[in-house]
């Protein structure tokens, strides 16, 4: 690995960044890929089923960036940039489970797997289990963005 560091920058751009602190070319990408999914996000309350998942997987591969680095951070707002991330995925995710299993549910029982009155109440059991408002989840989602927004404005380091 030696050798490696010692190496030659083939561009202008490599030798900058490799003379840059580590914590500032983290921290530039960090900030890039919140960006990114804060812009991703802006639209969340009329997102599509399928967008409205892919700002979770953008939520939490950011999430994961973040627990990488944590320790470069500010403690402060990396811990609360960890804590909306991860309820924004897990928002999401748990609308995308309530849907996934409402569909279930009736495909089986529209779809002649069901044999009887147990499969039927079993299938509309499944289907009401389920207590989580669509609606709410969705709003508390965006609402949990729009703070993610927020702290993004005002974090310290943001270039």
């Amino acid at each position: 690995l030696g050798g490696l560091t010692t190496s030659e920058p083939s561009s202008a751009t490599q030798a900058r960044l490799r003379d840059r602190p580590m914590s500032a070319f983290v921290n530039a990408r960090l900030q890039r890929r919140l960006d990114s999914f804060l812009k991703l996000s802006r639209d969340l309350r009329n997102a599509t089923p399928d967008r409205q998942h892919d700002i979770r997987i953008r939520a939490k591969k950011l999430r994961f960036a973040v627990e990488a680095f944590h320790p470069g951070l500010d403690v402060k707002s990396g811990g609360k940039l960890l804590a909306k991330l991860r309820l924004v995925q897990d928002l999401l995710g748990d609308l995308n489970d309530c849907r996934a299993s409402r569909v279930l549910a009736l495909t089986y029982v529209r779809g002649g797997e069901a044999n009887g009155a147990a499969s039927d109440f079993a299938a509309g059991f499944a289907a009401g289990v389920g207590t989580l408002d669509p609606s709410e989840a969705l709003a508390r989602a965006a609402a949990v963005c729009d703070e993610l927004a927020s702290l993004a404005r005002r974090r310290p380091g943001k270039t």
